[in-house]
């Protein structure tokens, strides 16, 4: 690697020679090197001896096999190209036989340590004090300085390496007039000062704007196309603004809105797209229009200036959609913590709020309320006397229609919290055929103590022990009858049958009456046959499509306790993302993206609806609906919000759209929830 010397301080260059004679005659040259190619700056001939001699103004020392010389380093030509060049010095050795042989020294550049500067006009006239700064190597070197009031200064003692000016505002570069290795000439335009004066944005911090509500002079942040104002600094009537756009490089796939500056042009100095405003009679103040789309997330940066350099001020301009949501929750039950539910959709670039003010109380005296919808908490293993709500398929209607306050529509979810979500799962029969010996004498549950015969029926869907479309008993009818012998019958009622939820879900226990059991003690077989009001569930909460209705059960734990917090916030952002269309289906995805790169989204395999399995393996998830498993229930490394399940206890979740249902989400519109 060679050495650095500024023009005019003193170098020295030494040159081992092997095996050289006393006496052989040399030719010392100062070369200037390039591209294989030499030229002889300076050169001195002799005998070679042990000797110090100045020749030629150059001090000369050989001692034994080395010559050393000390040289005034010259530069390039200072009205040159180039600002430095590469010399070595160059020995030639001829003996008495006159046999030549060479040797070199190390390079050493050679560079000027100083630049003129220069600042002039178009029409050749001088700008006074044009700041700049300058670059050497890439790296500042000094304060930032001026070419004064001639228009021109030496920048002394700079190191070597490629020079590079930044012209200050308000002065901007048209072109080098002279552009040689010290001396930079360069014909400026001097702008007038242009800032934004709203909005106001960083890169770090962004301008957020809501693209899916209605767009409202009074409420600027509202609406996809965004009114940048302009001010240029003393700007008259026909002077120009230059406004240049980058997009950021993760914005969405959707297409079919074009985001960015209104009419943009790709220029050379807007590469991504920019515009020229011309002001006009609100001069100095101008406005130009930026869409921002329909996606969330999307990102576009505007730098102005009073000249195309684009320098002076910047915006960064985010998208975000804005959507309410209203809760509506039994009197004395508080819901929980919202930040993990709030951390979710921020991550979807989703302001979620709270209408506070619409918050209503359910009460069990509230007019009209539907029948079956409030039940004993003893029967979800609660506190006896405790009253709480369900809310299922039979009722949901009525609820979402009472309470719902739409005070934001058509950007607003209502969030229906219920104790419990079961649904009617309508009358279902079970039979048993018992023959002698068959029954079991047990404990009668009611009654402790009491022993009687009897048996179990285990039927498809859950038996709670309330009707819950009505709120009487569960229990529809009964009958047993003898079969042989006297061909007795007889009917059962509610008193002769015991559901046992929520310890066994789906089984009821009956006991037989004294004629049925004496039917089989004379060796004939009975048959009993009962029918229940069934139910389905419970769940943790529901969507009722894209119409913004959710339903939350806030105590699906055993024992009618709590829902953990972590999975009534997951629960809710999952059925939220029911209502934007996730995860998406085949024929219901945004305008440019493509269902096929989702990979991993299902509908049904044990869940109701569509759902992701991120997380799944490729063996195990097959094409979605074909592979291997049974089902795709219970899958501990499906973590994503949309998965089909969660768990009561703490959510198995990671709180998150995971990076396959993410791009979908932030390309769904959302101009229209309910």
């Amino acid at each position: 690697m060679a050495k650095y010397k500024p023009a005019g301080q003193e170098a020295t260059f030494t040159v081992k020679v092997k095996q050289v004679k006393a006496g052989s005659s040399y030719t010392l040259d100062i070369c200037q090197v390039a591209k294989g190619s030499s030229t002889v700056l300076k050169s001195v001939q002799g005998t070679w001896a042990d000797s110090c001699d100045e020749k030629d103004g150059m001090p000369v020392e050989i001692s034994g096999g080395t010559a050393t010389v000390r040289w005034k380093a010259e530069g390039p030509p200072a009205d040159g190209d180039a600002r430095s060049w590469r010399v070595l010095a160059k020995v030639k050795i001829t003996d008495d036989k006159g046999k030549e042989r060479e040797q070199t020294s190390p390079e050493l550049e050679v560079y000027h340590d100083w630049v003129e500067v220069s600042s002039v006009r178009d029409d050749g006239s001088k700008v006074e004090d044009a700041g700049f700064k300058l670059l050497v190597n890439k790296r500042a070197h000094g304060e930032k300085q001026t070419t004064g009031k001639e228009g021109k200064v030496k920048v002394a003692d700079l190191p070597p390496g490629p020079l590079k000016l930044e012209w200050q505002k308000p002065f901007a570069l048209d072109k080098y007039v002279e552009e040689k290795g010290t001396t930079l000439k360069a014909q400026l335009r001097v702008g007038k000062r242009a800032s934004i004066t709203w909005p106001r944005g960083t890169q770090k911090k962004p301008h957020r704007q809501h693209v899916n509500l209605t767009a409202d002079a009074k409420a600027p942040r509202q609406g996809s196309l965004v009114k940048v104002k302009l001010k240029l600094e003393g700007g008259v009537k026909g002077d120009k603004v230059y406004v240049r756009q980058s997009l950021g490089p993760k914005n969405s796939k959707r297409n079919d809105v074009v985001v960015g500056l209104e009419n943009a042009t790709c220029t050379a100095w807007a590469g991504e797209g920019g515009v020229e405003v011309t002001l006009g009679d609100d001069a100095p103040e101008a406005t130009v229009d930026l869409e921002m789309g329909k996606a969330g997330g999307d990102l576009v940066t505007l730098e102005v200036g009073g000249t195309d350099a684009c320098k002076d001020a910047s915006v960064t301009v985010q998208s975000w959609r804005k959507v309410w949501y209203q809760i509506s929750a039994p009197s004395g039950t508080e819901p929980p913590g919202m930040q993990r539910l709030i951390k979710c959709m921020a991550d979807a670039f989703i302001d979620y709020e709270e209408v506070k003010a619409d918050r209503q109380k359910i009460k069990e005296s509230d007019a009209n309320m539907p029948a079956g919808s409030w039940f004993d908490a003893k029967h979800l293993g609660g506190k006896a006397g405790e009253r709480y709500l369900n809310v299922g398929d039979y009722n949901r209607v009525w609820f979402h229609d009472t309470y719902f306050k739409k005070t934001k529509a058509p950007h607003q979810c209502h969030v229906l919290y219920a104790h419990t979500q079961m649904d009617y799962g309508g009358e279902e029969m079970a039979s048993v055929t018992l023959s002698p010996g068959d029954e079991r004498e047990f404990d009668w549950p009611p009654s402790p103590g009491t022993q009687v015969k009897g048996h179990l029926l285990k039927y498809a869907n859950n038996v709670f022990p309330v009707n819950i479309k009505t709120g009487g008993d569960a229990f529809a009818s009964g009958i047993w009858k003898e079969k042989g012998g006297a061909n007795r019958q007889g009917n059962l009622t509610a008193a002769d049958v015991h559901c046992f939820y929520p310890r066994h879900e789906q089984h009821v226990a009956f006991r037989l009456p004294a004629a049925a059991i004496d039917a089989l003690g004379k060796g004939n077989d009975v048959l009993v046959r009962i029918t229940m009001h069934t139910m389905k569930g419970t769940f943790l909460g529901e969507a009722m499509g894209s119409t913004g209705k959710q339903l939350i059960a806030t105590h699906a734990r055993a024992k009618g306790e709590r829902t953990a917090n972590s999975t009534v916030n997951d629960v809710m952002a999952h059925e939220f993302g029911h209502v934007a269309g996730q995860a998406v289906t085949s024929g219901a995805t945004p305008p440019g993206l493509s269902h096929g790169d989702h990979k991993r989204q299902y509908t049904g395999m044990g869940h109701q609806g569509p759902h992701c399995a991120d997380g799944m393996k490729d063996a195990d998830f097959g094409d979605g609906a074909g592979s291997g498993l049974a089902d795709f229930t219970g899958y501990a490394k499906c973590r994503c919000i949309m998965y089909g399940e969660n768990d009561q206890n703490g959510s198995n979740s990671n709180g998150l759209f995971c990076g396959r249902c993410k791009p979908y989400l932030l390309a769904r519109s959302m101009d229209n929830i309910p």
